[in-house]
This record gives C-alpha cells, sequence and structure tokens, in this order.
C-alpha cells in the first residue's frame, strides 16, 4: 500500500491558477498560466507532501470523444463562435508550454486518444483505489463527487485555513440536499450549463430535483418512471452524458482508448509515481526555463520546486 495518489484535472488546474498573475508576460509572451502552474504545483506539494502526483489531460481528439458522439451538443458553448478573449487566447498559448515542462521535470503526465481527462480519472480512481490509503482527486468540477466513496476523495481549493479539505459527504447533503452516492441522479435532472448539457425538463431546479428523486425517480433505470414518460429519453440522456466511466472496457470507450489504457494501468499499477529520478541535466533545464520566462519570483523559490518528489 502507499500514502496516497493525487490525481489533477490537468488542464482545470492550469485555468484555476492562470489568473494569479493575469498580464504577466516576457519578451512579448503571456506567461501569467505558467507562473500560476508552477506556484501551485509548489503550493500542493505543501499540502500533499508524500502524494504521488499525477496530471490527467484530455487526450488528442477528446472533442470528439463518446459524449460528443452521444449528443452533438456536448460542450458545443465552448467551441469558437467569434472572436477569443485576450485572457483565454493566453492561457491556451501556455497550456503546452505547463505540459511540456511537467514531462521535462518527471512528473506523470496521462492523456488518452478521444477520452476526457474526466474518465480518465475515473478510471484511475477505480483501479488503483486498492493500491492506496487515500486517492484524491483535485479539481473544481463537481461532477467528481459522484466517485466520493471509501477511500476516494475530492479536494477543491484552499479553504479559510489555507488547507485543501476534502469535500465532505456531509458538507454535500447540506449544500444540495444529497448524498454523492445519489450525485450523479441529482445532476441528471439539473443538467449542467458549462457542459451544456440542458435540463432534461424545463422548470426543474434544485428543490424539485431533490423532490423527484424522493418520489422514487431513477434517472439510472431504463424503466420511464409513469409521471416523466415522455422525458424519460431526455433524461436518460442527461444521465449518461454526466456519468464519469470507471472501468476501461466499458462499451462507451472506443476500442483505441480501451488499448491506450490497458498500456497506461500495466505501466502504473504496482508501481512508485513519484517523479521520476532527479538529475543535473534536469536541474539545468528548470533553470534554464524559469529564465527564458523571467519569472524571478520561482526562481528565488527554485529549492521547494525541486525539493518536490
Amino acid at each position: 500500500m502507499h500514502k496516497e495518489l493525487l490525481l489533477i484535472d490537468a488542464r482545470n488546474f492550469v485555468y484555476r491558477h492562470a489568473y494569479t498573475r493575469q498580464g504577466l508576460a516576457s519578451k512579448g509572451r503571456p506567461t501569467g498560466a505558467i507562473y500560476g502552474a508552477i506556484s501551485g504545483l509548489i503550493r500542493l506539494h505543501r499540502l500533499f507532501p508524500g502524494a504521488s502526483f499525477v496530471f490527467c489531460w484530455d487526450g488528442s481528439d477528446a472533442r470528439d470523444s463518446w459524449r460528443n458522439q452521444l449528443a452533438a451538443s456536448y460542450k458545443g458553448n465552448r467551441i469558437d463562435k467569434g472572436p477569443i478573449s485576450k485572457p483565454v487566447l493566453d492561457i491556451r498559448k501556455q497550456i503546452p508550454i505547463v505540459e511540456q515542462f511537467l514531462k521535462k521535470m518527471g512528473f506523470v503526465n496521462l492523456s488518452v486518444p478521444r477520452l476526457e481527462a474526466d474518465d480518465l480519472i475515473g478510471i484511475l480512481a477505480t483501479a488503483l483505489r486498492d493500491e492506496y490509503d487515500t486517492v484524491t482527486i483535485y479539481s473544481m468540477d463537481k461532477d467528481f463527487y459522484q466517485l466520493i466513496k471509501g477511500n476516494v476523495q475530492v479536494v477543491r481549493d484552499l479553504d479559510k485555513k489555507e488547507k485543501c479539505t476534502p469535500v465532505t459527504s456531509k458538507e454535500i447533503k447540506k449544500r444540495w440536499g444529497v448524498a454523492p452516492k445519489h450525485w450523479l441522479h441529482y445532476r441528471s435532472l439539473v443538467g449542467e450549463k458549462t457542459d451544456n448539457i440542458a435540463k432534461p425538463i424545463a422548470g426543474v431546479g434544485p428543490k424539485k430535483a431533490i423532490a423527484m428523486l424522493q418520489a422514487g425517480v431513477d434517472p439510472s433505470s431504463d424503466d420511464p418512471h409513469p409521471e416523466y414518460k415522455k422525458h424519460w429519453h431526455k433524461i436518460r440522456l442527461c444521465y449518461r452524458l454526466t456519468k464519469i466511466v470507471r472501468k476501461v472496457h466499458d462499451k462507451r470507450v472506443p476500442e483505441i482508448s480501451q488499448k491506450e489504457l490497458r498500456i497506461i494501468l500495466s505501466k502504473v499499477q504496482g508501481k512508485d509515481l513519484h517523479r521520476s529520478p532527479k538529475t543535473k541535466k534536469m536541474y539545468q533545464y528548470m533553470m534554464d526555463f524559469l529564465a527564458e520566462y523571467e519569472l524571478s519570483e520561482l526562481i528565488a523559490r527554485r529549492d521547494l520546486l525541486w525539493r518536490i518528489q
């Protein structure tokens, strides 16, 4: 048994730290997201000093995932339909640079063709939970609440005490009225704007959704609830789009993705997933990188960055 595995929703991680130095630039290039991500990495090590970090990215052609095949409108709100705002464009330019830095620094970075990071995280959390005391998912995405069970937990960000406290079942129950085991059912009735998943029934909000669940409405069932037969197709679609994949052989996952997943699992199961051994060459790369992007504050904190396991 290993101590703790930290599965990081990588793109979400970069975006959430990108605005700490918005407008920061070097040689005409935006560097705020680079600075924010590396600062966030140092902070993560302070909060989870013994954890193995695994950065999970959307795979190539992720916009052609099984969810897009199921519903063409899925994440349609994220398709560029006009000029992209400068802050967003700047972040997009920096994401490949951050990913390359993490790889060069020896951190585990994983992605699977045509698979979203959410599903990769779901599969890894399920496959590796028996090998770790704790499996922690680090993301602002509330869809991960459906995975909270046993030693699998979710953390979102620092609390008022400057700690990354796991989101508890009690907290979810108090705020939304459902336990994590029913989170997927709840989301299936209220929809998800950020992913362009429309409410299956117009006018159904949180309170009505809770009442429906208490009345026996089960979005996971193929058998329509008598009161909602005409809406059942939309309810079931919402349920399927929201459900995170947990198994490699899930029929929703394309064969090309399953093949790569099997390779990844063969490499990570039963292995130490801490960053690869540090070398003088790696240290020189780190210093050259920080100098190239004129990240003087991070150069001053280089010992903290280098110390990360």
